[in-house]
């Protein structure tokens, strides 16, 4: 299992936390890490929905920052072509 580095103050702050609630660090942290960055759960239903729609939101919105019919050439030919061409 990864391992981080703290200060000792710090551990020493959390030891002390831990202690007065009856917890190892481990347990007394693990809480406050999922409150810091959440687990990604796979989305269900109208959250993915909810979710989808703010991703085409996002999108629609940087549209409008492209110059007039922006135009990308995504083409294989254009992504891959060089290196083909050397192999060839």
């Amino acid at each position: 299992m990864p391992t981080i580095t703290v200060p000792d103050a710090t551990y020493a702050r959390l030891s002390t936390g831990a202690a007065t609630v009856g917890l190892s660090v481990d347990q007394y942290v693990f809480p406050y890490l999922d409150q810091i960055v959440p687990p990604r759960l796979p989305l269900k239903g109208e959250d993915w929905q909810i979710k989808f729609e703010e991703f085409n939101a996002m999108i629609r919105e940087h549209a409008k920052t492209l110059p007039p019919n922006h135009w990308v050439d995504d083409s294989r030919e254009t992504i891959y072509g060089e290196r083909e061409d050397s192999q060839l």
